[in-house]
Parts: structure tokens; sequence; C-alpha cells
């Protein structure tokens, strides 16, 4: 595929199979891709459930556990978010409820329980990170080859089709062997894990290579996880916080423990640690992938933890430990659900400023949007570049059309800083005619999203369109 998302990179060298799987699906089916990408959705929704239902079943003991282990994955929301059911017991104002954690919510849901978007890269993350841990601990645990075959299969899939994930899975393997058997057996255990996520790979390294502009992407990829250790436990909740300080505190919590317990912790607490720790690596990419699935990590080591504490403690401290979890799990299940509403809200505001302030996901498009992407639809062709302002420019490359800067990552944001900051002049009408008309021949930009009465645009640039506050301009007369 060639790269939308700027003016420059039209060189067909990057494969995404999953994108590529909806196109052909809806190639020969008739079917509208939205239609497509929606079922696949769907399924892989149903693949996350079965490996989740995996995963309980390697660590878990017991029903109660696993039913435990889901309403603790429900309640990692952020700190912040808990005022939420008290600002709804004094009927606070709506504002206080949409804002109160959202972002951080967002940032870290992807897990089959807090996912609000879900998109299918996602799922395929979660599925494959699930899958390819609770695979590990089996082998690890007992020498399961099933355990070791489901690894593997893991980390192909997750090399090939989201190339993220094995990052985490490759260390998990290694780590928990090495713990159970030796450094000798986690050493051995890894090259032919290693050997097929390198090959599954190569569709990725070898473009990044051999190919400038996926070469320049893969660098912007690398190191940019957007929060601290201190807001990442902040956003995962107080389940996170109880997870992480009790594995600390291991010597403690393991002293009247049974062996299959330490086993199971063990297994869950290296997960745990890793996908805390790795994100801040700075030479891995995309490090947010590497929370996918980390809810239901946190949900199984609190059911565990909790099991485990009840069984050791006097009925008397028994029944306050029973109260005191009730309630937390009861007020951070109220702000969950707050959340979602108000996302679910906002959503539904189609031409209104929520729906498009980008604070919540929508799958809505205001009236304005609408109007603009039809345009350019029946007015634009592939080869076209357009300077845009959000959220345009990461909506028309879908067309397909070339957009300066449509993407943070794809439009190498953080190379070529002084170019989108000379852009963003252009398109809020601060910069200069005579500026703007430099840039727009450098790029070879034919339309131009801005004010319809920006002083910024040049006299040959036409006016072809105004919806509300937004014109379009065609800018080719600037070359034959």
């Amino acid at each position: 595929m060639e790269n939308f998302h700027t003016s420059d990179g039209t060189q067909k060298a990057s494969l995404i199979p999953l994108a590529l799987l909806v196109g052909r699906v809806s190639g020969a089916t008739g079917l509208v891709s939205g239609v497509v990408y929606q079922i696949l959705r769907f399924v892989l929704y149903l693949v996350a459930a079965l490996v989740v239902l995996y995963a309980y079943e390697t660590f878990l003991d017991s029903s109660w556990q696993i039913l435990v282990a889901v309403v603790a994955a429900l309640c990692c929301v952020p700190l912040h978010s808990l005022v939420l059911p008290a600002l709804a017991i004094f009927r606070g104002s709506a504002y206080s409820f949409g804002v109160a954690g959202s972002e951080e919510y967002m940032y870290v849901a992807n897990s089959l329980f807090q996912d609000w978007n879900h998109s299918i890269f996602g799922a395929v993350g979660m599925i494959t990170t699930v899958a390819g841990v609770a695979g590990a601990h089996r082998f690890a645990r007992s020498g399961d080859r099933k355990g070791l075959s489901v690894f593997v299969g893991a980390c192909a899939v997750s090399a090939l089709l989201h190339p993220f994930e094995v990052f985490l899975l490759l260390p998990y393997l290694f780590v928990s062997v090495t713990l159970r058997h030796g450094v000798a057996s986690g050493v051995k255990a890894m090259p032919f894990p290693v050997a097929v996520s390198v090959l599954c790979m190569l569709p990725y390294l070898v473009p990044a290579l051999f190919t400038e502009w996926v070469r320049l992407a893969s660098e912007q990829n690398r190191g940019h996880f957007l929060m601290s250790p201190t807001s990442l436990l902040g956003a995962l909740g107080i389940p996170s916080i109880l997870a992480l300080g009790s594995f600390l505190c291991w010597p403690v919590l393991v002293r009247f423990s049974w062996s299959r317990d330490r086993v199971q912790l063990t297994g869950l607490g290296i997960w745990l640690v890793l996908s805390l720790l790795l994100p801040f690596a700075e030479f891995l990419p995309f490090p947010r992938h590497l929370l996918n699935g980390i809810s239901i990590v946190i949900g199984m080591f609190c059911a565990l933890l909790i099991a485990r504490l009840f069984r050791h403690v006097t009925p008397s401290k028994r029944i306050l430990g029973v109260g005191a979890v009730s309630f937390i799990m009861m007020w951070s299940l109220a702000a969950h659900f707050a959340l979602r509403y108000y996302a679910f809200r906002d959503a539904l505001v189609v031409g209104g400023e929520s729906a498009s302030s980008g604070r919540f996901p929508t799958s809505c498009l205001t009236e304005q949007e609408s109007t603009i992407l039809s345009w350019f639809h029946a007015h634009s062709h592939p080869a076209d570049t357009v300077l845009a302002p959000e959220p345009f420019s990461w909506l028309l490359p879908s067309l397909p059309m070339h957009s300066f800067g449509g993407h943070y990552v794809f439009g190498y944001a953080r190379a070529r800083v002084s170019e989108w900051a000379e852009a963003k002049s252009i398109v809020e009408g601060h910069a200069s005619v005579a500026d703007s008309e430099k840039f727009l021949r450098a790029h070879r930009i034919r339309f131009l999203i801005t004010s319809p009465v920006a002083r910024s645009v040049p006299g040959a640039c036409r006016l072809e369109l105004t919806v509300a506050d937004r014109g379009v301009f065609d800018c080719s007369r600037f070359w034959p």
C-alpha cells in the first residue's frame, strides 16, 4: 500500500493484512467495506471471549474466581473517575461526568471488557497476548507441548497481523521458563518461537530496511508512550495498584500459599510487570499495544489474591474484608458504567461539538464532515494531496487521497516539526500569502481546507465549497 498520510509516501511498500482482508472480502462479496469491518469485529470479539476463557482455565481454579476476575477487570478505571458516582448522587454537571478519566481510560482500554473502540487491530493484539501468555504459562508450569504450540501460534499471528505484542510474549516465555527450570532451559526454549516471529515479521522488516517512508514511519513509531508510570497505574485504577503492590510484597504474599498458588501468581505477576515496564522502553514500536489485555491479568491476579487472603484470615476479619472489597468493586463498577454512558451519549450528538471534539471515540460524522468528504469523493483523485485541519487530515486518506501530515506516525510528526508547524499556521489562517504559496508549491498540494475568509489563502486558489466555517480551495493553478 501507499502512505496516504503524507505527500511523498507514494511508493507501494507496506502490507497491512487485516486491512487487505477487509478489502478483498468487500470486493468478492459486494458488501460495503464498513459492513465487512463490523462483521470481522464481531467475529474477533467472539474469539477474544474464547481466548479469555482459555486464560481463566489456565490461571484460575473455580467459577467463583472467574466471576471475581471479570468484576475486577471491569473495575480497572482511572482513579479520578471514581468521583462520578458521587457526582451522580449530588447531581453534578454533565460536563464533569464526561471528562473525568475518559482520556486515560480510552488510552489503556485494550481488552475484552474495556475497549470502547474495539478496532480489529486491537482485538487481534489482545487475542494474541492473552492466548500466548496462557500457552507459555502452561508450558513453563508442566512442559505442556500444546501450550507451547498455542504460544508459537500466537507469536506468529501477532508478528504477521499486528507486530507489537510479540515483543511482550517472547520475554514472557524466557522469564517464565527461567524462573521455573533455570536459565539453560529458558535459552533452549527461545530459538524456535523467535525464528517463527522473525519470519512472520518479514513483510514489515524488509520495507522498513529498503523503503524511506516506511523507515521514517518506523522511527516515529518508537518510544512515544504518553504516560508516566504513576499516571499509568492511576489510569488502571485500584485493582492495578493492589495487584502490583501485592506482587512487590512477594515474600509476605506467598508465606502461607500453596505451591499451585505460587506458580499461578508468579505467572500472572511476570505478565503484569512486563506489561507495565515494557511500554517505557524507547526502542519498542507502538508501546501502547503492549497494554493489550492488561485488565485481564489484573482481574485474575486480584481474584487469586482475594481467594488466598480469605482462606487465611479469621471469620470476623473475613466479613470486614468482604465488605471492603464489595464496596470498592461496586463503586468502581458505577464509575465504569458512568464513563460508558456519557461516552455513548456524546457519540450520539451528530452535528454537535462533542461529535468532532476528539474527547470521545465516535463512529458519527458531523454534517459538515460528511458533506466535505462526499465532495472530495466526487472531485478528488488518489494522486491528489490535501492540506487540512483535523479531523479532515486523517479522514480524507480513506477515500483514498494524500493528506499532508494526516497521521502523527505516518506523517513523520517528530521528524518534520517545523513543516507541521508551518502547515498548521496555514490552515489556521495565520501564515502570510507568500509563505502559503511557497509551501503549497513545494509539496504539490492541490486542495486546502481552511476558513473561507482566511488571509493565508493565495489568490490563485479557487473556493470550491463552503460548509459552515470551512472552505475547500482548489490550488491546482500553481502547476500545469
